[in-house]
């Protein structure tokens, strides 16, 4: 929702705390949340892209957000 009404420091906030929960526990969730964060990710543009390109490229690697499928190419 920070996303979509511009409020680029909830967005940050709330991806941080996608940022800090381990990976899903099944591949088919893991699936799921990958599926919805890259829509989310081609649904952006300038401030509200880099920002959630910046918490990605920080989050753990066992993290959803680090999935390479989820990165700019």
């Amino acid at each position: 929702m920070a996303f979509a009404s511009g409020d680029l420091v909830q967005a940050r906030t709330d991806l941080n705390k996608v940022a800090t929960r381990p990976t899903m526990p099944t591949p088919q969730t893991q699936e799921v949340s990958i599926a919805l964060l890259k829509d989310l990710r081609a649904s952006l543009s300038g401030d509200a892209l880099k920002v959630f390109d910046e918490v990605a490229k920080k989050a753990p690697e066992r993290n959803v957000l680090h999935d390479g499928r989820l990165r700019p190419r």
